[in-house]
């Protein structure tokens, strides 16, 4: 996974890099000197490894916020488990009271889910969206892959939030 992940965040910071249209040598002249191009070449092709401060400060310098990327980044690792989903709270409930097999995890997906609401201050409706991260911690703390959480209540899940692509 490390191999993998220094390629995906050395992809990531190319294509930051190239859109704001900058060189190595722009991002070595914009940054005072900080970010040699060997360097930046390094990290982008994953042969280097980059600390958390300097991967912040290139986001910044490339005008991107960090969490964006580190989030494109971890979407291209779990695709299934970063994309946002919309569930269905009553749909959820519904599904607990079919199935008591899934009961208990419906229980613990609710309580998840109103968290969510909770912190957002959104109480008018029963529909609410997972944002990307969203059902891979959720399915961290239930201890089953994201697929397995999203294939077991599918039922209380939007069928356009199953369907979409994970973000770029």
């Amino acid at each position: 996974m490390s191999e993998e992940l220094a390629s995906l965040t050395g992809a990531a910071l190319r294509r930051a890099r190239r859109r704001q249209g900058l060189t190595l040598q722009a991002v070595w002249a914009r940054s005072g000197g900080r970010f040699k191009p060997s360097a930046v070449g390094g990290y982008e092709r994953g042969e280097r490894s980059i600390s958390l401060e300097r991967f912040v400060a290139l986001a910044n310098l490339y005008g991107v916020a960090a969490d964006e990327l580190l989030g494109e980044i971890l979407a291209h690792m779990s695709p299934m488990g970063r994309s946002p989903v919309i569930i269905d709270l009553n749909a959820l409930a519904a599904l607990g009271e079919e199935d008591e097999r899934v009961s208990g995890d419906a229980r613990a997906v609710g309580e998840f889910v109103h968290a969510i609401r909770a912190q957002r201050g959104d109480y008018l409706t029963s529909v609410v969206s997972l944002r990307a991260g969203d059902v891979e911690a959720l399915s961290r703390s239930l201890g089953v892959p994201s697929e397995t959480l999203l294939r077991r209540f599918r039922a209380a899940l939007d069928a356009k939030s199953m369907d979409a692509p994970p973000p770029n």
